[in-house]
């Protein structure tokens, strides 16, 4: 899975689309509900992929999703919200060097997912385009 924008010049490697399927999950269930509410923009684009407007506030938003979710150990980690018992592939098998779900997840070529969600959301409210996932 890929999240790009609309002139192709910037692009994120997600991996499988199991991993932003897992992140957006996490950041559902470990955020208080009386929080989602200030970073609704940023679940949306977890769970869906793509943002047309609003893109800075979105980006604003994933990293407070972050900042919420550097407070939660990595066993806290939800790999499908409507199936809490399930496991990840590589169940607990994970680097040491991950302490929080807010490092828990990268791309598919090792970088940390958050950064490059922030810079291809922050990336496309500079030039005028969208993202989307394909």
């Amino acid at each position: 899975m890929n999240i790009i924008t609309d002139d192709n010049k910037k692009m994120v490697d997600i991996g499988g689309s199991d991993i932003l399927y897992a992140l957006y999950s996490t950041a559902y269930i470990r955020i208080e509900d009386n929080k989602k509410a200030c970073v609704e923009n940023g679940l949306n684009f977890l769970e869906t992929g793509s943002c047309a407007k609003g893109l800075l506030e979105t980006a604003k938003q994933v990293n407070l999703i972050r900042d919420m979710l550097s407070q939660v150990s990595p066993d806290k980690m939800v790999y499908d919200k409507n199936d809490l018992k399930k496991k990840a592939p590589w169940g607990d098998n994970i680097s040491p060097v991950i302490t929080s779900c807010a490092n828990y997840f990268t791309t598919a070529d090792g970088k940390d997912l958050f950064s490059e969600l922030v810079e291809i959301l922050v990336y496309a409210h500079y030039t005028g385009k969208s993202v989307k996932s394909i």
